[in-house]
């Protein structure tokens, strides 16, 4: 199982995952619709993290780009984790098929007196496909 660094917002990060083909673009008539970090492995597919373009929300891209991995990627298991606070994406891998199969707790700690501990939850997510 590999977790993902917290690094999301750094464009440099993001620059090495693609130099590291783990960064993939959804293209709908040559525009990005979205994209998806992926770890491929013997054991399973780690779906790092999928985006959709806020204008293309509710349009079924979700949908059909979690299918384009599946069928590029025919393997066993697919795993994959969401914050626990993200009902939006929570309902989405639901509705996709996946289970829950963990929760997991970080707790970052405060570095004075102002800031407060905050607990972040995150769920992992796992699908068994059958093979055709």
């Amino acid at each position: 199982m590999k977790w993902v660094a917290d690094n999301y917002d750094n464009p440099s990060w993001h620059q090495q995952m693609c130099k590291q083909k783990h960064l993939f673009s959804f293209l709908k008539d040559g525009e990005i619709v979205g994209g998806v970090l992926l770890w491929v492995s013997k054991e399973n597919v780690y779906i790092g993290r999928i985006f959709i373009d806020p204008k293309f929300f509710r349009k079924g891209y979700g949908i059909k780009l979690m299918k384009a991995i599946e069928l590029l990627y025919p393997r066993k298991e697919y795993v994959l984790d969401t914050p626990c606070w993200n009902i939006r994406t929570k309902n989405f891998y639901i509705k996709s098929g996946y289970k829950i199969v963990e929760e997991k707790k970080k707790i970052f700690k405060a570095e004075n007196e102002i800031q407060k501990k905050i607990v972040e939850t995150s769920i992992l997510f796992s699908q068994f496909l059958r093979g055709n």
